[in-house]
């Protein structure tokens, strides 16, 4: 899809136009400029959730080329007060026909959703706020600062194409911060980066290759750089590491003694000469940062690898004892019954729709606000609500999460060693049956 859109725009036309400056948006014909921003919506609509705001903002950004023209078209209707008038009044009463004369309820639970959407900003998953951009950084770092580095100049100087790109980018990033954030946002975010990258990578290269006179000294400057940014990096491990406020100085001296050479660097050989050094060391630290990210995560995905040794940490799995758990019940549910779903099951599932799937066959299956509203020869219920009198209870672990969240203030530690050894939390359940005791799970 991406390689037919890229068609669809004529990247090749635009890029040649505007490398020799002849492509203004006076000079893009308005036919071309509405396909443009027609084919950026039809991306957003097909790399963003199918959901209504993914909806809304893919036709804003369809009609904003033609905001003029729908703008006259609204005067030219509404010419007359009194038209613009029934307008108005005609929407107004098709807006309360469709809630208050329906369902009058309707507005307490619009109130409640909307609470409920504004919590999952901050309650999307497991997945913090901050977890797009972050993964941007931690896993492809290269991409990131020369896209960043992009975005400057497309908002600079860019071309029509550039703009559109870095406009692409700006909502995708903000659609990471939607609830429902997902690790394949972070693969969307990517595309139009890639592509701001590209042009900054290129400007990089064309400022390189330039002959220049003092290559020997940019050369000396730039192992220098190197020498201190490795032992910045030392710095910046030991710290993390140990946590021991010895490295706290070097962290703040060594940064400012890079700058300090850079400009001292430029006033004595020129400006140009110390951005080629800059964009050098920056460009090696990137390539290094970039190999070891993909290196470390390559090397723990070995086919034989443990599953704690994998360094995604966006995991939630199903444990094997939720489908041991079933079977149980199961094997109650014959012994009283004569049928494998006939017994009557409560169910306090606290919105898990894991346990709400496996037990979905059960016929006489209720589900139930609490354990005082049980009744039952069979509950289940989270372990944190308290016990049950009267019944026998065993323990279960129904899922495992490996969440961003759980690092805390080892959030550093990973982001520099990719090691994933941190608590796992897991989702227990008791099975509280009556009467009779089952068998164990050993005799399964």
């Amino acid at each position: 899809l991406v390689v037919l859109l890229i068609r669809w725009l004529r990247v090749g036309h635009f890029w040649e136009q505007g490398k020799e400056g002849r492509l203004l948006p006076s000079q893009v014909p308005e036919a071309d400029a509405r396909l443009r921003w027609v084919a950026v919506a039809l991306a957003l609509l097909l790399t963003t959730t199918p959901e209504a705001y993914s909806v809304l903002l893919g036709l804003v950004v369809a009609l904003w080329p033609l905001r003029h023209t729908l703008a006259q078209a609204w005067h030219d209707v509404g010419g007359k007060a009194r038209h613009r008038a029934a307008a108005l009044f005609l929407l107004l009463i098709g807006a309360i026909g469709s809630v208050f004369l329906t369902d009058i309820p309707a507005l307490g639970n619009v109130a409640d959703l909307l609470g409920q959407w504004v919590r999952s900003w901050w309650e999307s998953g497991g997945y913090p706020w901050y977890w797009v951009p972050f993964r941007v950084l931690a896993d492809e770092p290269l991409l990131a600062g020369l896209a960043l580095w992009g975005a400057w100049r497309a908002w600079r100087r860019g071309n029509v194409l550039d703009r559109v790109w870095l406009r692409w980018a700006v909502v995708l990033l903000l659609l990471g911060f939607r609830p429902g954030r997902t690790s394949a946002d972070v693969v969307v975010l990517l595309i139009p980066l890639t592509f701001l990258a590209a042009d900054a990578l290129r400007a990089g290269w064309e400022m390189l290759r330039a002959p220049s006179p003092t290559w020997r000294e940019e050369g000396v400057l730039t192992a220098a750089f190197l020498i201190i940014l490795v032992f910045l990096s030392m710095m910046f491990a030991g710290y993390v590491a140990s946590g021991e406020s010895r490295y706290i100085p070097a962290l703040i001296v060594v940064p400012l003694l890079l700058v300090g050479l850079a400009f001292l660097y430029g006033f004595w050989l020129g400006k140009r000469a110390a951005l080629r050094v800059v964009f050098t060391c920056a460009l090696i630290t990137g390539l290094v940062w970039t190999w070891m990210a993909f290196w470390v995560q390559n090397l723990h995905l070995a086919p034989d690898a443990a599953l704690d040794a994998l360094p995604g940490i966006e995991r939630e799995t199903t444990y094997p004892d939720i489908r041991l758990l079933v079977r149980m019940v199961e094997r109650i549910s014959a012994e009283r019954n004569t049928d494998l779903h006939e017994i009557p099951l409560d169910l306090m599932s606290e919105g898990d729709d894991v346990l709400r799937w496996y037990f979905r066959d059960f016929k006489n299956l209720r589900e139930i606000p609490s354990l005082k509203s049980a009744t039952a020869p069979v509950v289940l219920a989270p372990t944190t609500v308290g016990e049950l009198p009267n019944y026998t209870g065993m323990d279960w672990v129904t899922r495992r999460a490996v969440l961003p969240t759980d690092l805390g203030g080892r959030i550093y530690h990973w982001w520099l060693y990719r090691e994933s050894a941190f608590p796992q939390p897991t989702t227990n359940v008791v099975l509280w049956y009556a009467a009779e005791t089952p068998q164990g799970k050993d005799g399964e």
